[in-house]
């Protein structure tokens, strides 16, 4: 059995009042997610924020349709902004996939499985199939039980939803706003970090992009836990400049040249983010309004890695990177002291 089908099923079983197009629609959105509705921007922000009026409060904020994309219930917007949910379903609105077979093959996967009424399944199929395999409704008997409004967004917003939520609670509150993303590398954190500025006007910083200069490079700084990052930088060029809400500039690490490279200009805006390694190191850690730790197995770490890097730079990182990087979670409780953690 299928991911996809396997939450279908799953789906079926809390909402046993759903019909065979219920069921089709929830293949076809997990297979084509839900930027068929998008031919008006403006128009479907508002009828966001009058389909929210009514939406049921008490519906779970998320459901996963299998591995690449997820419902986002409107009962999210008693925490998080309208804004922020249109700009979920906004952001991969244009990179709907069009080809049909993996959903074809989800079709014969619910035809050949022993749900719904045999001869009505079959000859919706066929009907369906011959029409073309189009976007469909709810059932009337579906709504009328579930009185469903949601949005279609890719998996990983919702699977992060938490971090959106204190985000907009944040911004709401104050500006600017600075949020720090550490954790494990190979865990996904400049991936998050791009999650984030997909939906949000924010600065982003990375601290790979703070190596230490060559002269600092002593024995005695690489033995101090966390000391494999030049983070006086990052808090003198960057964390000290946010707070003025002023327009400044830094330099960021050429590996090319092993040098600080040209000066990048920086915009005041409400959020401004840090992600990477370090980022939450004891002189650091009290700069931010919101920290967030990743974490992974190290089976899922080291696989991504020589994905990510290659044979002969994963074989640094397992010789001398992770192991520096282990001396500064095991030497602080980076953890611990982070708002919110993610497994991914």
């Amino acid at each position: 059995m299928s991911c996809v089908f396997e939450a279908l099923c799953a789906h079926l079983k809390t909402h046993p009042e759903a019909e065979v197009q219920d069921a089709v629609k929830f293949l076809y959105q997990a297979s084509f997610g839900g930027g068929h509705f998008l031919s008006d921007p403006d128009g479907a922000y508002l009828y966001l924020l009058k389909e929210a009026e009514i939406a049921n409060r008490d519906a779970p904020y998320t459901e996963a349709l299998g591995e690449q994309y997820a419902r986002i219930n409107l009962s999210a917007l008693q925490e998080l902004s309208p804004k922020t949910l249109f700009a979920m379903f906004k952001a991969f609105s244009e990179d709907t996939p069009t080809d049909k077979t993996a959903f074809l093959s989800l079709l014969d996967e619910l035809e050949n499985a022993d749900l719904f009424d045999k001869a009505e399944k079959t000859a919706f199929l066929k009907s369906y199939r011959a029409a073309g395999c189009p976007a469909v409704h709810h059932s009337e008997a579906y709504r009328r039980a579930y009185h469903p409004a949601y949005r279609v967004v890719k998996k990983a917003y919702a699977d992060f939803l938490p971090a959106f939520i204190a985000i907009d609670k944040l911004t709401a509150e104050k500006a600017p706003v600075t949020v720090a993303i550490d954790g494990l590398c190979g865990s996904g954190k400049t991936t998050f970090a791009a999650l984030l500025q997909s939906v949000y006007d924010c600065n982003l910083f990375h601290a790979d992009d703070f190596y230490l200069p060559m002269p600092m490079r002593t024995p005695e700084r690489y033995a101090t836990p966390g000391g494999n990052v030049h983070w006086e930088r990052i808090l003198s060029d960057i964390l000290e400049q946010l707070p003025k809400n002023e327009s400044f500039s830094y330099r960021v690490f050429d590996c090319g040249v092993m040098d600080l490279g040209d000066a990048v200009q920086v915009t005041p805006k409400t959020l401004n983010i840090l992600e990477g390694s370090y980022s939450t190191h004891p002189e650091l850690i009290g700069r931010y309004d919101l920290k967030i730790f990743l974490k992974t197995s190290p089976e899922t770490q080291s696989a991504r890695i020589l994905k990510r890097n290659g044979p002969a730079r994963h074989k640094m990182f397992v010789e001398k990177w992770i192991p520096l990087e282990n001396l500064y979670f095991t030497s602080y409780p980076v953890e611990k002291q982070c708002d919110l953690v993610f497994t991914t």
